[in-house]
């Protein structure tokens, strides 16, 4: 793994107490530094598609890897907009396949499955949800930044999430076949 530090920059308001904990967990995952960007100003209008009522992912990407060009390592930025890439309906995240940048989505990712019923210690139970799946699909995206494909192993980290059952299902880590692409010297 070349790269030693991460930059996670924040697009969107709120939820901070999220970030301690991504924080700490991307940094022991890829046994790197984590430097945090607050840019929660940032308008992503830019990517907003009128029709769909969704933004680009592509667009979000291209148009802020010029700010962040420079960045020596890893850049992920978080949002909380709903993203789409075609041929995807909805996307929770993006990466360009062993480069420099990524995005992830809350957006569908607080989702409440189903058979969830609402209650304080539900709800309580949400954040915690909502932090692991987050930690999954920035570990994911990472991942793609790092040169790794799609797994077939649904334990992975690297299986594709084609909903939030997925991403429940997958551990916050790489199998073993995935660990050895990325850290070849351990």
């Amino acid at each position: 793994m070349q790269s030693k530090t991460i930059f996670l920059v924040k697009l969107h308001n709120g939820l901070n107490e999220l970030y301690d904990f991504l924080i700490f967990q991307l940094g022991q995952i890829f046994d790197c530094n984590i430097l945090f960007i607050n840019e929660e100003k940032t308008s992503l209008d830019f990517a907003f598609h009128h029709i769909r009522k969704q933004y680009s992912a592509s667009k979000i990407i291209k148009t802020l890897k010029q700010k962040y060009i420079s960045y020596p390592g890893k850049v992920l930025f978080t949002t909380n907009v709903d993203l789409f890439d075609p041929p995807f309906n909805f996307i929770f995240g993006q990466a360009e396949l062993g480069g420099q940048f990524a995005i992830v989505s809350l957006s569908r990712l607080n989702c409440i499955l189903p058979n969830q019923k609402t209650s304080e210690k539900i709800q309580l139970n949400n954040e915690i949800i909502l932090k692991k799946r987050l930690l999954k699909e920035c570990v994911h995206e990472l991942g793609h930044t790092f040169n790794l494909s799609h797994c077939q192993n649904l334990r992975c980290v690297m299986f594709f999430s084609n909903s939030l059952r997925d991403t429940d299902i997958k551990d916050s880590n790489f199998c073993e076949s995935c660990k050895k692409s990325l850290f070849p010297n351990d």
